[in-house]
């Protein structure tokens, strides 16, 4: 796990141990069906030296008892593994804890009733079969190694026992020996063999997951858990209210000309800021040109945490989410153009609108797709982030500020810090409809000079 850290090798291994016990109750489930066909099977197969035994033995005797006991059984547990909504690793549990108990009954069927009648030698014409099943249920459906101490231990207390225990009253010391021998060395192998089986499913789950990691550094959280953690839901459309903000850098192109190296460092700084605080705040990064950023809020998580107390509650907390990250945004910014720096002309603007929007995976599945947001409010963001400019030109307002439309501060809590600015004489583009926005400055190099 060289290159990962703590935390992440914590996941991992958590990770490692849910796949595991998944795939191991899948696998159970299919092996129930083989293991319900072989007991049946086994009626028809095993009448000839039953007979030899006890020649009154019957087909019919031989195969109803198993068919009843063993195979229905297997049936049964087939189903609940495949529909029950309990863990896995309680039905793992439970599986083998099953499969013992039917082993247990497959084996009274004649079997070790013959032995403790003075035929011990029984025995050694299924214990083969014995084996056989123990290791594939061992190598088959074995859980993480972490769970195999219970797993063996199950099956060795609730079928090994009572068959080592059987062959010993049965009185023939060699065919005890032989039995013993025989599950002592293939439990053994057995395990040895899971151990290495193990250590590669874990070596896979290492490989996707660092995979994941490096993949979700461009992909984002949402698109890498959708993609790789199972959750689709996020690529699914939906249409709903969110909010949208568009940021962007001003002057920034004379701060890069007159000092390329400062601005590249800051540059890689401010991305850095933005993306911490997005995610600190359940935003979404839906887009960056340039020095710009487009983020929505309220949007990529819709349909999937929905507050009982409805819509409402829902873009109110959401209200309060994209304003405590754009106070924080701000607030940051301020203290990393300090006055005296080449960096002190460089101011940011942002524009905050709310509406209806659609969620949708854009694109062509041969070139390429986009999980995208489109609607009216990622184009009256944009607008009244560039209508900061004008502002600014026209000495409305002086360095970085948040605009807000009024349909984005219909949840706002308080306007302390607000100022509401009429936009009759100095239209937005695209938005005559705009009487008026909500503007919230914040003091930085260049309103400080």
């Amino acid at each position: 796990m060289r290159g990962l850290m703590p935390s992440e090798r914590t996941q991992l291994s958590r990770r490692a141990e849910e796949y595991g016990l998944r795939d191991a109750v899948q696998r159970a489930v299919k092996i129930s069906v083989v293991i319900a066909l072989l007991f049946l099977i086994h009626g028809f197969t095993s009448l000839g030296f039953i007979q030899k035994y006890n020649p009154e033995v019957t087909l019919w005797q031989n195969v109803w008892p198993r068919f009843v006991l063993c195979t229905l059984p297997s049936i049964a547990l087939t189903f609940w593994m495949y529909r029950s909504k309990v863990s896995d690793r309680t039905k793992i549990i439970f599986w083998i804890t099953s499969f013992s108990v039917l082993m247990n009954f497959t084996s009274w069927i004649y079997i070790w009733p013959l032995a403790l009648a003075g035929n011990p030698e029984i025995i050694t014409y299924v214990h083969a079969a014995n084996i056989f099943l123990f290791t594939t249920v061992h190598l088959v459906v074995g859980p993480p190694w972490k769970m195999m101490p219970v797993f063996t231990g199950i099956l060795s207390l609730l079928f090994v026992a009572p068959l080592l225990a059987v062959t010993y009253l049965s009185g023939d010391s060699v065919v005890f020996s032989l039995v013993a021998n025989e599950s002592i060395i293939s439990m053994i192998t057995t395990l040895f063999l899971y151990k290495m089986m193990d250590a590669l499913r874990f070596r896979v789950v290492q490989l996707e997951f660092e995979r994941e990691i490096e993949a979700s550094k461009f992909l984002g959280p949402v698109l890498s858990e959708a993609i790789y953690g199972g959750d689709r839901h996020s690529l699914e459309t939906a249409r709903c209210k969110g909010f949208i903000l568009s940021l962007d850098l001003r002057n920034s192109t004379q701060v890069q000309q007159n000092s390329r190296e400062e601005w590249l460092k800051f540059r890689h700084v401010y991305f850095s800021l933005v993306s911490q605080l997005v995610k600190k705040h359940g935003g979404y990064v839906q887009k960056t040109m340039g020095d710009g950023h487009l983020v929505n809020f309220g949007v990529m998580e819709y349909d999937k945490t929905l507050p009982e107390e409805g819509e409402d509650q829902r873009l109110l907390l959401v209200s309060q989410r994209v304003f405590a990250f754009t106070d924080e945004l701000f607030t940051e910014f301020t203290r990393m153009t300090p006055p005296g720096s080449s960096l002190e002309r460089l101011s940011l603007s942002g524009g905050v609108d709310k509406g209806w929007v659609e969620r949708s995976v854009q694109g062509n599945e041969a070139f390429a797709l986009e999980l995208d947001v489109n609607g009216d409010p990622v184009n009256c963001a944009s607008r009244l982030q560039e209508y900061a400019k004008i502002l600014i030109e026209r000495g409305k307002i002086r360095g970085s500020a948040i605009l807000i439309s009024p349909f984005a501060s219909d949840y706002l809590e308080s306007l302390e810090g607000f100022r509401r600015i009429p936009t009759r004489e100095l239209i937005i583009r695209n938005y005559p409809g705009i009487k008026w926005i909500l503007v919230r400055e914040f003091e930085d190099s260049s309103s400080r000079a």
